[in-house]
């Protein structure tokens, strides 16, 4: 990080376990589960969250599930807290209308470009931390892996003139998967 860093501080708990829901138009709701009290040791902060929408347009419903589970506890006179995290994620993709046809009422303004665009993401990841629980003084530990996987997928029309004749479409994937892991051991005398 050679001008800044951004430091992420996940939550350790929250006061008691909670449940929420919501909805909306175009088929939107959300649940949120949390699992959690600031006074029980290990303390856990276990947060699950789906959310789901059909979208304004045709083709643009996207969903997704994303459990977050940590668990903190007391360790050599510091804290540790273990976090295992899942998120996926499944949308679909409904392209980008000509404003022009949309104005001249060629095309409606919900529909989609094509019908089977979209993709998905799939994320795993575990991460342990260490630090002195009374000061930044002491042993500062990190370690992490993640498995990351995107993929995105859409339909071209084909060309059937010549000199190229072929089917009327073509259905293309990009997909990726990378695996980060790495750490940190540090001694701070502040």
């Amino acid at each position: 990080a050679l001008s800044g860093i951004v430091n992420i501080v996940t939550k350790n708990s929250e006061r008691s376990p909670s449940l929420t829901a919501w909805g909306g138009s175009f088929g939107a709701y959300r649940g949120l589960a949390v699992v959690s009290s600031d006074s029980w040791v290990p303390t856990p902060y276990l947060s699950h969250e789906v959310y789901r929408t059909e979208g304004y347009r045709d083709n643009s419903a996207y969903r997704r599930w994303s459990p977050f589970n940590k668990v903190s506890f007391p360790l050599a006179g510091g804290n540790l807290s273990l976090r295992l995290n899942y998120f996926r994620s499944t949308w679909n993709a409904p392209g980008y209308l000509r404003f022009k046809d949309v104005q001249q009422g060629i095309v409606n303004r919900t529909a989609a470009i094509n019908p089977a665009d979209g993709g998905f993401e799939e994320r795993y990841s575990l991460v342990m931390n260490y630090s002195p629980s009374l000061s930044e003084a002491g042993w500062h530990a990190t370690a992490y892996v993640e498995d990351y996987k995107p993929a995105r997928y859409g339909t071209f029309p084909g060309d059937s003139s010549p000199p190229l004749p072929g089917p009327t479409s073509s259905q293309w994937v990009g997909l990726d998967n990378r695996v980060h892991w790495g750490g940190r051991l540090f001694y701070n005398l502040v």
